[in-house]
């Protein structure tokens, strides 16, 4: 019988196993380094499948299986998206969101800095030129639609680093040439790409097989590529015509309310709202015991641009706000206060359906509660925000399969978002740009929400009449940022998810 502490110690070894090698004194995304690394990651794979479990907990080996989903978002990314090879934007010189190449430096926030963060700086930013030269070689596989992406996206560096640039000729000049150099460099890069343009050939989508294995293997989703895509298509139609019926049930009803006339007025409505949502969700002790809901500050200017959240924010905060203070705001404190180590770490990809879908299923949760009654029109923007999460996960699945280039997602996106609210703009290319290079994401606000009512039902059922919302919040949360099928099994004892996924047997 294998010890919980040889499953710690595996995760260890393996978080070190996963950095990159360095050469030249660069991180080396070289094939010859890759096809060394996936070698090794056979073995981590190997030593996993020879833990004995079987007599632990349930939650040991939920914790188990967390080891095995970030062994496989490292085998998905050799065989399935080899960004070293395939993504050009993979090479960005400051850190984004999505994963890029350790080498990356962020820009300061605050000057002057101290002699020891200048020192560090860089030294960081000297090797940038460097890896992006050695990307240029590396980059053998990419897609036209990654290339645009990874141009757009250098323009965007060029800029930051400009604005930098002036920052360090004020309070830094001694390091002004290592700045520009760097800058020089993005650039370059960019020009390259631009220059390639017409070899950049390779299909952008990795295709259903491959989006299914990440499915299965990295997110624990009992579905595949079908069967996710007949769910999305079911939500999208759902949610439109229940606008539909809704609008014609408030045809009567006043339209909605005017945009906030100044930055007063929003701020007074931001807090309203804010203050509405705790009320109720104290009101029905949705969250009981700690439950480390962290409230925002109020916003210091107007909402602008007609973007697709300020168009709704623009009429009315609460169908929207749920989705930040109660699905977003609490993540890290139950993350970080977590008794178990493995629950308390960030683990790679394995949080998108559980972050996302518990974000987005309390929108509806709490409209279906009431918390929208006294006023019928913001039911028709909770619908509107259903069928855009569906418009764009419908989007990534047709990237994914190539039926859709990136530009046509984004006009799929647009098309399919009631009222037109959903734009050609920066925010849809930062969504989609980031759906179509990762696996799961979009995918994850509405079949994360999907699943996370059937756990809701599923706990129903298993506490009869006893059942209550709050204390299935406070279960649910407090067991940390799982895929939901490991924590349906902890909650419920429920392993026909767990089998049909291959982690029990049948």
């Amino acid at each position: 019988m294998s010890t919980y502490r040889e499953l710690i110690d595996l995760f260890h070894e393996f978080r070190a196993f996963s950095e990159p090698e360095m050469r030249d004194g660069i991180h080396d995304y070289s094939p010859e380094s890759m096809a060394r690394q996936q070698e090794g990651l056979k073995a981590f794979k190997q030593r996993w499948q020879e833990l004995d479990t079987s007599d632990w907990s349930i939650e040991d080996r939920v914790d188990s299986f967390l080891v095995l989903g970030e062994m496989n978002v490292l085998e998905f990314q050799f065989f399935a998206l080899r960004p070293w090879f395939r993504d050009p934007a993979f090479y960005c010189s400051t850190p984004t969101w999505e994963e890029n190449m350790a080498d990356s430096v962020p820009i300061p926030g605050e000057f002057p800095l101290d002699d020891e963060a200048l020192r560090k700086f860089v030294e960081g930013i000297a090797v940038i030129p460097k890896a992006l030269e050695r990307a240029k070689v590396n980059l053998t596989e990419v897609p036209r639609d990654i290339a645009d992406i990874a141009i757009t996206r250098s323009e965007h560096q060029e800029k930051d680093w400009t604005k930098a640039l002036a920052e360090f000729q004020q309070h830094h000049p001694e390091v002004v040439p290592t700045v520009q150099q760097l800058l020089e460099a993005v650039t370059d890069f960019k020009n390259w790409l631009i220059g390639n343009l017409d070899s950049f050939t390779a299909p952008a989508g990795i295709g259903k097989e491959h989006y299914s294995w990440a499915l299965k293997n990295i997110h624990f989703l009992p579905y595949d590529f079908d069967q996710v895509n007949a769910l999305v298509k079911r939500e999208l139609a759902r949610s439109k015509v229940s606008l539909k019926l809704t609008e014609a049930a408030n045809r009567d009803l006043p339209p909605h309310r005017e945009a906030p006339r100044d930055l007063a007025e929003f701020q007074q409505r931001f807090t309203t709202a804010q203050d509405a949502l705790v009320a109720f969700a104290e009101k029905h002790d949705l969250f009981p015991g700690e439950n480390y809901i962290v409230k925002k500050d109020v916003p210091g200017g107007l909402l602008r641009g007609g973007s697709f959240f300020n168009d709704i924010l623009d009429i009315d905060h609460l169908p929207l706000y749920a989705h930040d203070l109660f699905g977003h705001s609490p993540d890290d404190g139950y993350r970080s206060n977590h008794p178990k180590e493995l629950r308390r770490t960030n683990l790679r990809w394995l949080d998108f359906f559980r972050a996302e879908g518990m974000a987005t299923g309390i929108e509806e949760i709490l409209m279906q509660m009431g918390l929208i009654d006294d006023n019928p029109r913001a039911r028709e923007l909770a619908y509107i925000l259903v069928a855009f999460r569906a418009a764009r996960a419908m989007s990534e699945l047709k990237m994914v399969s190539n039926e859709l280039s990136f530009k046509e997602a984004i006009a799929y996106t647009v098309k399919h978002t009631p009222r037109g609210y959903s734009k050609d703009d920066g925010l849809a290319w930062e969504e989609l740009q980031c759906y179509l290079r990762f696996c799961g994401y979009g995918l994850g606000y509405l079949i994360g929400k999907l699943q996370l009512e059937q756990l809701i039902a599923d706990y129903a059922d298993m506490k009869g009449e006893a059942f209550d919302i709050g204390q299935f919040f406070s279960d649910f949360l407090n067991r940390g940022m799982l895929p939901i099928a490991l924590l349906r099994w902890e909650m419920t004892g429920l392993d026909d998810e767990m089998k049909e996924l291959g982690l029990l047997p049948g």
